[in-house]
């Protein structure tokens, strides 16, 4: 893993933000993962921290959501 970037195995995608990536809570910190809808249980990696957010992308994905079409 190189300096900056932290991987969370199992996250829950839990809404969508008005961006269209979906959201997801890890210590209380709102994080927003590309390419994921509200149901998904993935692996992401963190790429961008800022004060209030995080930006991450799905590395695996370990069941897809049945919103999904």
């Amino acid at each position: 893993m190189s300096k900056g970037t932290k991987e969370v195995n199992n996250v829950e995608i839990i809404d969508i933000g008005s961006n269209g990536k979906g959201i997801a809570k890890i210590n209380n910190i709102v994080t927003f993962v590309r390419e994921t809808v509200p149901g998904d249980i993935v692996d992401i990696k963190v790429f961008r921290k800022k004060r209030k957010f995080h930006e991450a992308e799905p590395i695996h994905y370990h069941k897809y959501s049945e919103k999904r079409i």
